[in-house]
């Protein structure tokens, strides 16, 4: 949160905390900085190296596109990876409906993973990739639920390269100098 603060503000010249936390307890108004392992045999570690800029954004580039990019620059059968799970739809098993549903996974709440019909909770049908073979691959990225400025990855194997959605950088970033 802090980082995100000193971004906000736009003053590039705070220190930041690279691979350290700050922590505030509220309740007794102690504070402290707290120091990260990184694991390098963790993939919840993994960083993107060599970000390169795409001038596209989320809103005007579909899954096909993206997944075209990724083939022409990191290899034929290569997919395109998303840096979070979206939910494609939502399941009644009781029912047996699915209802089609486009949105970040930390976007359903309760109430909407319950089902009109019944109450019962609902299964998400998820995602984090395309490989080609999806009904929705005409959807834009935005319709598909990732936030403009986001990174996507083109992986094949062990091959990967990453872009950021840079035609959205004013848009989330608000304008800057």
């Amino acid at each position: 949160m802090q980082e995100a603060v000193k971004y906000l503000h736009r003053d590039r010249n705070l220190p930041i905390l690279a691979g350290k936390g700050f922590v505030f307890n509220g309740m007794t108004h102690d504070s402290y900085i707290v120091e990260y392992q990184r694991r390098e045999d963790c993939p919840a570690h993994d960083t993107f190296e060599g970000v390169l800029e795409l001038d596209r954004g989320v809103a005007g580039l579909t899954g096909r596109e993206a997944l075209e990019i990724a083939r022409r620059e990191v290899g034929p059968e290569a997919c395109v990876e998303f840096d979070r799970e979206i939910c494609t739809g939502l399941t009644c098993a009781k029912c047996n409906e699915t209802e089609p549903l486009f949105t970040s996974l930390g976007k359903v709440s309760e109430a909407i993973g319950r089902c009109p019909k019944c109450g019962e909770m609902r299964d998400p049908q998820l995602t984090h990739a395309l490989y080609g073979d999806e009904l929705y691959l005409d959807k834009t990225l935005a319709e598909l639920g990732l936030p403009p400025y986001d990174i996507i990855t083109g992986r094949e194997g062990l091959t990967m390269k990453h872009w950021v959605l840079a035609k959205d950088r004013d848009a989330a970033l608000g304008e800057t100098a």
